[in-house]
């Protein structure tokens, strides 16, 4: 699965090439937690989701969350470890990024982000 920028006004943008999906108990529990650090094309996708940690985990993460229409509702980056992100109600989804991935990609509140 990839993750493109829609935009009415040109051809949707390549946002991350490569995305992991955590869909069972465990792995959306652990998330990356036990994983590599991603690489600075990679994302790891919770359907389902309002909030995230980093309990346990070494490094500094980016989070994009996203409504059910895919419009970006709010951001966080460089969420350090062993941090609890508060509850977005509104929240369909959320993308783990690697710190530094929303400023390198200009991410904005309100952009639409498309899965395929």
């Amino acid at each position: 699965m990839k993750i493109f920028r829609s935009s009415p006004q040109k051809e949707d943008e390549l946002v991350s090439g490569s995305v992991f999906c955590a869909q069972s108990f465990f792995t959306r529990l652990s998330g990356l937690i036990f994983r590599r650090p991603l690489g600075s094309g990679e994302a790891l996708l919770l359907k389902d989701c309002k909030s995230i940690h980093t309990l346990g985990m070494r490094y500094s993460i980016d989070a994009v969350f996203i409504d059910r229409e895919g419009r970006i509702i709010s951001l966080f980056e460089g969420i350090p470890p062993w941090r609890f992100l508060p509850h977005i109600s509104k929240a369909s989804a959320v993308m783990e990024f690697r710190s530094g991935f929303i400023k390198k990609k200009k991410l904005r509140t309100g952009d639409v982000i498309v899965l395929r």
